[in-house]
């Protein structure tokens, strides 16, 4: 077996580190492009693309039911339970401003579904005030259903295009391989449960009743 010199210079040393430190680094750069190359073709680059897709599309799902606006459904006083500016009706919360909510009209209360799976999105309702000063005047507000889709509009869109953005700028970078762990691990499942269980799609299936 050969044995290195060992009665090397300085600059022979210093070459000999400046070799090592250059191979080592050819080897992580190669190591680094295998798994790029892995992670970015083939069939999980193929699901990962459809899942991005799938995000893009609940997206605009989600933008359209926020935005148009269903049915309106007028709530009788007797369905409408009310303590310290908040509002239950069915399974919905509400909760609006506490000087929204002073002198309402008990009969004034209605929600406005969504156009395509007509969940409830926000509750209308009016309400009067009179003064010594100001006639009696009726105002009609507005609040979004309390932790909802449509409370969080834009945001969740946001979140939801990160995937599609991942694929657009696929290039061997920490922000690619940390946007695709984020959407692995967050995103997908997020949006799985978003169209399942938020949308209720999973009661129009066998399994869901």
């Amino acid at each position: 077996m050969k044995t290195p010199p060992k009665n090397l210079s300085v600059e022979e040393k210093m070459q000999r580190a400046r070799e090592l430190a250059a191979a080592q680094k050819e080897k992580e750069q190669k190591k680094e492009e295998e798994y790029f190359l892995k992670i970015s073709s083939g069939q999980n680059w193929k699901i990962f693309k459809i899942f991005s897709f799938y995000c893009l599309a609940l997206a605009a799902l989600i933008t359209f039911e926020t935005l148009v606006d269903g049915e309106i459904r007028k709530i009788p006083p007797s369905q409408v339970l009310y303590a310290e500016a908040l509002i239950k009706i069915d399974d919905s919360y509400y909760t609006p401003l506490y000087t929204e909510i002073t002198g309402f009209i008990d009969t004034s209360f209605r929600v406005v579904e969504s156009p395509i799976f007509g969940a409830d999105k926000y509750l209308i309702w009016t309400s009067a005030y009179q003064d010594s000063k100001t006639p009696l005047k009726y105002t009609d507000y507005e609040e979004w259903k309390f932790n909802s889709i449509y409370s969080y509009f834009i945001f969740i869109q946001i979140i939801l295009l990160i995937p599609v953005f991942i694929v657009w700028y696929k290039r061997p970078s920490p922000l690619f391989k940390f946007g695709r762990m984020l959407c692995l691990i967050l995103i997908f499942p997020a949006s799985v449960f978003l169209l399942f269980v938020t949308f209720g799609i999973i009661e129009l299936v066998p399994f869901g009743h």
